[in-house]
């Protein structure tokens, strides 16, 4: 099994806190915990997320479609990426419960810096492989040029590397943290996230202001590369990740509780059922939204096309305010649940963030998609709205999930997060 029956109560090294090194002691009293791969999660989320804000959250879809100038293709790739995420997830979800978890994560952490390193050399050495790309260009002019193939290939195996390791970090990160505790720890988790999924666009939008705030390959390229880059530091946080470090009794979930009868156990399992259940309804129609969200703002209206003809700074800084957003929203989320029940206010929460999608659509109706300032603020303020509120209940739904599956098949579910992921890519092909 992926984790050890025998950790230490709070996880600890010989030497307790003195143990840690000063890399994750600085997260300790801000996390309230002192879990060594409860603090690891900490960095290995704040550099995935950090590159996820850079390039593969919103910057990739718009390079590929200024490289092909289609959207259907845009849509095929995201096609592609959800499958890249859907075998390798499962598949690792699966080893996750046979074998040791962190074995899993080192594997995901290979494919990561081969898929980094590679997609940057091929975009830094583009101009010194003009024949080459002379040849694949004639080759591949059914689907596009060829650095769109290359950026789909190099895309697909992150996607890839994430996947087969989404389910071990997940397990490993719920085995290290006591059951009943977990949502506090992973609200401050899920700020950190969005902190860096904000400060990515901000650091974009800088890139590009000195670059004539341009739309332009070069650009987007320069976005990607920095972006992609931040996985290797991810990867190498990956190593570090042990499965003898994870608690013993105190992490089990409800499921495995010896007190609770049979009809209790059942119901406990079922949660999970329903969560997954909704979680892949969701994931296939925001596939059809937030994936083309950034090119929808980037269009011209004035070009013929619907679309709001956001600057590229100015885009940047609309990402960046809805994730910064989620912040205070996933503090008050905390809240909420503390009073009415984590269940109750996830609906509520839920609610909230469709009906402002649903003003969104309904401006589109209205045909306001215009140059108009008042009508672009206006879709402008649905969608910051939109974001924080749905964003904001990740934790309430992982601390629901991990509290209430049984221990050995936290990783099993965890990699449901695969097919999820297949239906928000898959269907941005649809």
């Amino acid at each position: 099994m992926g984790t050890s029956e025998t950790g230490s109560k709070d996880g600890r090294e010989e030497g307790g806190d003195a143990a840690l090194p000063c890399y994750l002691s600085v997260l300790a009293g801000t996390f309230g915990s002192t879990n060594r791969n409860a603090l690891l999660s900490v960095w290995y989320t704040f550099f995935v997320n950090l590159s996820n804000g850079l390039a593969l959250a919103g910057v990739v879809a718009i390079y590929l479609q200024e490289l092909t100038q289609s959207n259907m293709k845009v849509g095929y790739a995201e096609g592609v990426f959800g499958f890249m995420s859907l075998v390798p997830g499962l598949v690792g979800g699966y080893f996750s419960d046979k074998f040791r978890r962190d074995s899993v994560i080192r594997c995901s952490a290979w494919v990561n810096i081969f898929g980094s390193v590679g997609l940057i050399a091929v975009l830094v050495l583009d101009h010194s492989a003009a024949s080459v790309r002379d040849v694949l260009d004639a080759y591949l002019n059914n689907i596009g040029t060829w650095k769109f193939a290359v950026v789909c290939a190099g895309v697909s195996v992150l996607y890839a590397g994430n996947s087969i390791g989404y389910a071990s970090t997940q397990a490993v990160l719920a085995d290290s943290l006591t059951t009943g505790d977990r949502q506090g720890f992973m609200t401050r988790l899920r700020m950190i996230q969005n902190l860096c999924y904000g400060a990515g666009p901000l650091i974009c939008a800088a890139i590009v202001a000195a670059c004539h705030d341009e739309w332009t390959e070069t650009n987007l390229m320069v976005l990607v590369i920095v972006g992609v880059f931040f996985r290797i530091p991810a990867a190498l946080v990956s190593f570090c990740f042990n499965d003898d470090l994870c608690l013993a009794g105190e992490s089990d979930g409800m499921a495995d509780s010896s007190t609770a009868g049979d009809a209790e156990k059942a119901r406990y399992r079922s949660v999970p059922i329903y969560y997954f259940v909704s979680d892949v309804l969701w994931c296939f129609g925001s596939g059809m939204t937030v994936k083309f969200f950034p090119i929808f703002f980037k269009n011209d209206p004035s070009d013929g096309v619907e679309g709001l003809g956001l600057a590229p700074t100015t885009l940047f800084v609309v990402s960046a305010a809805a994730l910064l957003l989620v912040l205070p929203m996933s503090h008050v989320g905390l809240r909420l649940s503390t009073h009415f029940g984590r269940i109750q206010t996830d609906i509520v929460m839920w609610y909230v963030g469709i009906s402002s999608l649903a003003g969104m659509c309904a401006l589109g109706y209205a045909g306001h998609y215009t140059t108009r300032f008042w009508d672009r603020a206006a879709v402008l303020v649905l969608y910051l709205n939109r974001t924080a509120w749905l964003q904001a209940t990740g934790p309430i739904q992982q601390s629901v999930m991990m509290d209430f599956v049984e221990k050995k098949t936290r990783a099993r579910w965890a990699s449901a997060y695969a097919i999820t992921g297949l239906g928000w890519c898959g269907s941005a092909a649809v």
